[in-house]
């Protein structure tokens, strides 16, 4: 009953996410590779990016996601692909929808984090990148009233933030009353004593949402799907996190900002403490843009242009795109106290 289980982490109450279908045919396959050398078919976590990040990026049309709030929208999207196209579904946070407190930059801060310690095919969050849609083409099928994110530089295209959109996943609560998970919650005791891919997965998964101290994350947003082989845990909303104020409603759920596994991966804890200065550093420009004809276009990374305690920093002709130099900090130091604990005996590893 527990075999091919995916657990995600989603935004709000996060029941019947596939209750939106798709506006156009998704080209097979539509799943997310989660092995190495994958045994069937599947998308890999660098091709999605490449195709969240392509300026040829088209929007089929648009829906309402189908939980949760922060101005999030579901869409359909092609990206060319050899002499045709693929067609697929993307969560979209314009940069316009942030707030002091829900950031939609910290989705792609949160998944640079994830990169830090984790191969392409362990992520437990989905592939995302920045994108800037030519501002008539995002009116006409996103929203007429759109304004271009940097008028000002000259830019007309609206700057957001798409996440690769985990199709057929269902809420813990509803897969346990259909019989095909064990818990109306995403931990498991038992699979986690026995399956060393649950158990790495969801350990993992906990590890980076107490390092970006994710402030919305609790049980009311996993989904499960059935369609693999091995039990995978992501999580899906992390506008909130970092420095951002907590959601009040943690006082009466679990905090996952929190360890609330028994134990954490061993290698992973290794790999994060044998980063160099320069790897931190980087997580200052994740992504950078240059200004061409009126776009935003995907640029070679260069070094922190501006102030490190800003994002979000327009430098000459193009845009830089990051972790805060205070947000690095807090990473570095909750990092350091596991560190500290594992070496008192205070933390378990495996």
């Amino acid at each position: 009953m527990l075999a091919g289980l995916v657990i995600i982490v989603g935004c709000s109450k996060g029941k019947g996410t596939t209750a939106v279908a798709p506006l156009a045919s998704l080209t097979p396959p539509a799943t997310l590779c989660t092995e190495l050398a994958p045994a069937e078919a599947c998308n890999r976590a660098e091709q999605i990016e490449a195709w969240l990040s392509d300026p040829a990026l088209v929007i089929i049309g648009t829906s309402a996601t189908p939980a949760g709030r922060q101005g999030a929208q579901l869409l359909t999207v092609s990206a060319p692909q050899g002499g045709g196209k693929f067609v697929f579904r993307a969560k979209w946070r314009p940069i316009s929808s942030g707030t002091i407190n829900n950031d939609p930059r910290k989705e792609l801060a949160a998944y640079a984090v994830a990169k830090l310690f984790l191969e392409p095919h362990e992520y437990v969050l989905p592939p995302t990148t920045g994108h800037c849609f030519e501002l008539e083409h995002y009116r006409s099928r996103v929203s007429v009233d759109a304004e271009p994110s940097f008028a000002k530089q000259g830019v007309r295209c609206v700057f957001g933030t798409l996440s690769y959109w985990l199709e057929n996943v269902s809420d813990p609560e509803a897969a346990h009353k259909a019989g095909k998970w064990a818990k109306d919650d995403i931990f498991d005791e038992q699979l986690f004593a026995t399956n060393l891919a649950y158990r790495k997965a969801i350990a993992d998964l906990n590890l980076l949402t107490f390092l970006i101290r994710h402030g919305d994350s609790h049980a009311y947003q996993f989904l499960i799907t059935t369609d693999r082989p091995t039990p995978r845990a992501y999580t899906v909303d992390n506008s909130i996190a970092f420095r951002s104020m907590k959601n009040v409603m943690l006082l009466f759920r679990k905090d996952w900002s929190a360890i609330q596994v028994p134990a954490l991966s061993r290698r992973s804890i290794d790999r994060l403490a044998a980063l160099s200065e320069e790897a931190w550093t980087r997580l200052l420009v994740i992504e950078q843009y240059r200004a061409v004809e009126g776009m935003l276009v995907p640029a070679e990374r260069t070094g922190i242009v501006g102030p490190p305690d800003a994002g979000l920093r327009w430098v000459g002709l193009g845009l830089q795109i990051g972790l805060e130099e205070a947000e690095i900090r807090g990473v570095r130091a909750r990092l350091a106290a596991l560190v500290r604990d594992s070496e008192a005996g205070n933390l378990a590893m495996f």
